[in-house]
């Protein structure tokens, strides 16, 4: 025991450093792990806490972990247990997004709807008159030597046509042969009225 006195007597300086290197440094270790509390303030008064310089979360990751809520159902696929990060601060990711103003819609008068003019009704065709087509197509001596007139008769209206051999003096649909020669027919419609019709020429008649 004399003998590390008297060592220490001797190297006192290696000594003092050595035994202030250690306070500093269990100082400094007090600092990082605790900061200041409200005993260790040199006043009783009302102090202030410092903060330790590598935040408060620095030793975070000491704590035990936190297991995560797993879903009931064993066969539920794409699920992603939440990752929490105590030590790392929250960053606020959210923008406001701007809303577009919306332009006034000018009021627009309607169209008006043209209305469809009626279609005009149409006339009522007239009914054809009653007539008779003749053609003159010459006479004839018959085995009596009786003279007859040879014609062709078409009804426009049946669109009929036929053949007939008339003397003077006989009437077709109230028309009368009055007179045939080889060259012409003359002959008398219902209403009065003389016709001449000429060999391979025809007449209309009206028979109203």
């Amino acid at each position: 025991m004399d003998a590390l006195l008297n060592k220490l007597k001797t190297n006192w300086e290696v000594a003092l450093f050595w035994a202030m290197l250690v306070a500093l440094l269990g100082t400094l270790l007090v600092w990082l792990l605790a900061g200041d509390t409200p005993e260790s303030t040199l006043s009783k008064g009302s102090g202030t806490n410092r903060q330790s310089l590598l935040g408060d979360n620095a030793f975070a990751f000491l704590d035990p972990a936190t297991i995560p809520d797993l879903p009931s159902n064993p066969f539920s696929f794409g699920y992603k247990a939440e990752q929490k990060r105590p030590w790392r601060m929250p960053t606020n990711t959210t923008r406001p997004v701007a809303t577009p103003a919306t332009k006034p819609t000018p009021n627009v008068a309607p169209t008006p709807v043209p209305t469809p003019a009626a279609n005009p009704t149409p006339p009522t065709p007239a009914v054809p008159k009653a007539a008779r087509v003749l053609t003159y197509r010459g006479y004839m001596q018959t085995a009596s030597g009786q003279m007859v007139a040879f014609m062709t008769v078409t009804d426009p209206i049946a669109k009929k046509t036929r053949m007939e051999q008339l003397s003077i003096g006989r009437k077709i649909d109230g028309i009368e042969i009055k007179d045939f020669t080889p060259d012409s027919l003359e002959v008398v419609g219902p209403k009065g009225d003389s016709r001449r019709i000429p060999k391979g020429g025809r007449k209309k008649i009206e028979l109203e």
